[in-house]
C-alpha cells in the first residue's frame, strides 16, 4: 500500500505557515505512520468521521485518545463534547470533564441536536461558517456570545439505530461542516448502516474487520490484513487511504488525563476565588457570577469537592471551603484566577 501523509496533513492539518489568518482547529493525534512519524487529525477540517472495528480492535482506545486530546488542548469556550455511550461501559469516566456532557439516549441526543442546531444557525445567521462568527466584532465586545465546537461522540452507534434508522439517514445526509457540530460514530458492526449512511461520511477509519465486513464498509478487503491491536486505515476523499498505528491508553491514563484537565479548567480558580471572598460554597451564587448554566455550575462544585477542595453539601444546600487561600495557591499557582 502507498502511503500518502503528505496529502493526509493536507486534509487533516491547517497549514498555518502558508496562511495570513489562522483557522480554528480540533486538532486530535490519529497514530503513527509506518515511518514512526505522529499523524493528526483535524475535525475542523474533516467535518465528521465515521469509525468501524471488530471487538477488540483498538476502536474504543482510540475514542479515549480522541477525547483527551480535545479536552487537554480546548478550552470550555471552544469545545464542547456530547458522549454518549450506548453500552454504559466507556464514557462514564469523562463525567467531570468540564467540556463533556454524557448522553444517555436516543431522544435526548435528537433533542439536543435539533435545538443546538436551530440555536447555531440562528446565531451564526448571515456569517460564512461558525469561525467567521466567532471573530465577529459583535462576539469580541460582547455583545454575543461565542460559540464552541460541538464534537458528538458516539461509541456503537449501531444500538441508536434499532428504530431510528430514517430519521439518522436523514440527519447524515443534511450535515454542515460550517455549523461547526461535528458526529464521530463508532460501530463493530458496519453491517447494520446503510449504504447511504456509510456514503454521507467522507473521512473514514477501518480497525480490523472480517472480509464482509471490510467489504461493505470500505468497499476493499484491505481491513482484514489489519492486526488487532490499535492498527488503522484512514480513508479520505482528498487523500489515499493511509494505514496508522494508534496509540495505547491505560485507565490510569486515562484517569490521570482527566484530572489534569479538570485542574487545568479556568473555572475552577475563578470559583474559588468567590468562594474564599463569600466565604462559603453556593451554587447559585456561582451560576450568577461566572454567568454560567446550574449544570456547569454544580460540575465546578463536584469537582472541587473530587479534588478535597470543598466539602460536600450540607442540609442547607451549602458546603464548605476545606482549605486556606494559601493551600490553595500552592496547588493552583499564584495566577490560578486569571483569565
Amino acid at each position: 500500500m502507498e502511503n500518502n501523509d503528505l496529502e493526509l496533513n493536507k486534509q487533516t492539518k491547517n497549514l498555518k505557515d502558508n496562511s495570513a489568518e489562522k483557522k480554528f482547529s480540533l486538532e486530535f493525534e490519529m497514530g503513527r505512520n509506518e515511518q514512526g512519524e505522529m499523524v493528526t487529525g483535524d475535525l475542523a477540517e474533516m467535518g465528521h468521521l465515521l469509525i468501524a472495528g471488530c471487538t477488540g480492535s483498538g476502536k474504543s482506545v482510540f475514542l479515549h485518545n480522541m477525547i483527551l486530546n480535545l479536552a487537554q488542548k480546548y478550552s470550555t469556550d471552544d469545545l464542547e463534547l456530547i458522549l454518549v455511550d450506548t453500552k454504559h461501559t466507556e464514557f462514564g469516566c469523562y463525567k467531570n470533564l468540564p467540556c463533556a456532557y454524557l448522553c444517555k439516549d436516543n431522544i435526548e441526543l435528537f433533542e439536543y441536536y435539533k435545538n443546538t442546531k436551530e440555536l447555531y444557525e440562528n446565531l451564526i445567521g448571515e456569517y460564512k461558517n461558525i469561525d467567521e462568527y466567532n471573530k465577529s466584532a459583535k462576539v469580541k465586545n460582547g455583545e454575543t456570545q461565542q460559540l464552541p465546537h460541538i464534537v458528538i461522540i458516539v461509541d456503537e452507534f449501531i444500538i441508536l439505530l434499532s428504530n431510528n434508522k430514517r430519521e439518522y439517514e436523514e440527519l447524515f445526509a443534511n450535515m454542515k461542516n460550517d455549523l461547526g457540530i461535528h458526529f464521530v460514530l463508532a460501530t463493530q458492526n458496519p453491517n447494520g448502516l446503510t449504504k447511504k449512511m456509510i456514503n454521507s461520511f467522507s473521512n473514514k477509519i477501518s480497525f480490523y474487520l472480517y472480509d464482509n465486513l471490510a467489504k461493505k464498509f470500505t468497499g476493499c478487503l484491505d481491513a482484514e490484513t489489519l492486526n488487532r491491536s490499535g492498527e488503522m486505515l484512514f480513508y479520505s476523499e482528498n487523500s489515499k487511504q493511509v494505514r496508522l498505528q494508534g496509540n495505547y491508553i491505560s485507565e490510569k491514563q486515562i484517569k490521570n488525563g482527566v484530572t489534569g484537565v479538570i485542574k487545568k479548567d479556568k473555572y475552577l480558580g475563578r470559583a474559588m476565588e468567590i468562594f474564599f471572598e463569600k466565604g462559603d460554597v453556593c451554587a447559585e451564587y456561582l451560576q450568577e457570577t461566572l454567568n454560567i448554566n446550574e449544570v456547569h455550575a454544580y460540575r465546578i462544585i463536584y469537582n472541587l469537592y473530587s479534588l478535597g477542595y470543598v466539602s460536600d453539601f450540607e442540609d442547607e444546600g451549602n458546603a464548605k471551603v476545606l482549605l486556606t487561600l494559601e493551600q490553595f495557591k500552592n496547588n493552583f499557582g499564584e495566577d490560578f484566577s486569571s483569565e
